[in-house]
């Protein structure tokens, strides 16, 4: 069984067409935990009116607020042999758990990553399926390549992803933090994972149309908390797994986190208030980007302009798409 766990909070807008595309799916041996947190809106008479119709759905209420603690309580109340995460203002495709269950036991993963789409579209088309399936086996290292240095979003995010129970119920969100949360997560929970695939198809659906959202909020203190959440990475990673490869990965990621971050914080919230702090990792990350030895020259080469030649960077990106 797969316990479907769907944090909820102010989404009265969106929450019926998530659970309407859950409750539409092609495999039907899931259970759906509503964690309700904190609503000020219908969200929670919308929980109950699923809870009411659909026997396989559950709704905890807690008047405390958080994703990350509405996601705790939803690991804590599953069943299932497997987890995922559907954020509710999101949606998903109809074959999108029965591809998964398939790929992971078929391939006997610990997680299952499948496409991720990243639109405004009120209903998107997800097509049929035929049943069958492009599943690709990954390595640990594959992924923290994809995480680190790429940033594949389908990588970073929590949603899109299938998790053997026993992989993750020990694992808890931080919930001190409302930025990169999930991504946190997932690193910690990577120590437990042995086996990854990955599915192509786009299955999960991140709708970019809520501006009520958590990622849509402009808060410079959340955003620096979310950062620095960020740099606790690499000691992570160092805890479990000592390899040299994987900490220069890191140093790509923290290099070109804080250059965004300082960014965004002249751009958005109009602050310099961080900037000796950002500038201070930017130097510390560039030089060890610099020494690296173990990473791709071409991945080192690519960072660099990046973040030397920002401009140029991104029009040979431009180019390179075109062609």
């Amino acid at each position: 069984m797969i316990s479907v766990i769907v944090p909820v909070h102010n989404v009265e807008a969106f929450l019926p067409r998530c659970l309407d595309s859950i409750v539409n799916s092609t495999y039907l041996n899931i259970e759906v935990i509503l964690i309700e947190n904190g609503s000020t809106d219908d969200s929670l008479k919308i929980c109950t009116q699923y809870e009411k119709k659909y026997g396989f759905i559950r709704c905890f209420s807690s008047e405390k607020s958080g994703v990350s603690m509405a996601r705790n309580l939803g690991i804590k109340h599953s069943k299932g042999e497997y987890i995922t995460f559907v954020d509710a203002d999101d949606y998903i495709s109809p074959y999108m758990f029965e591809c998964m269950i398939k790929a992971i036991e078929s391939s006997d993963s610990d997680m299952v990553i499948c496409g991720l789409i990243m639109g405004c579209d009120e209903k998107y088309g997800f097509g049929s399926h035929n049943g069958s399936l492009s599943i690709l086996t990954i390595t640990i290292n594959d992924f923290l390549y994809g995480f680190f240095v790429k940033e594949r979003q389908d990588f970073l995010s929590v949603y899109c992803k299938l998790f053997k129970t026993e992989a993750v119920k020990n694992v808890s969100f931080d919930e001190k933090i409302s930025f990169a949360e999930d991504q946190k997560y997932i690193i910690n929970v990577l120590y437990n994972i042995n086996s990854i695939s990955v599915i192509n198809d786009g299955l999960y659906y991140y709708y970019r149309g809520n501006t009520n959202s958590l990622c849509s909020q402009n808060s410079v203190t959340l955003r620096m908390d979310g950062f620095k959440a960020c740099l606790e990475f690499q000691s992570a990673i160092d805890y479990y797994f000592h390899n040299d490869l994987y900490r220069e990965y890191t140093w790509i990621f923290i290099l070109r986190r804080s250059v965004l971050q300082r960014k965004e914080n002249q751009r958005i919230f109009h602050t310099n208030e961080y900037d000796s702090y950002l500038k201070e990792i930017e130097k510390k990350a560039k030089k060890n980007v610099w020494r690296a030895h173990k990473i791709r020259f071409s991945d080192k080469v690519s960072i660099l302009m990046e973040y030397y030649f920002p401009n140029l960077k991104a029009k040979l990106s431009g180019m390179t798409k075109k062609l």
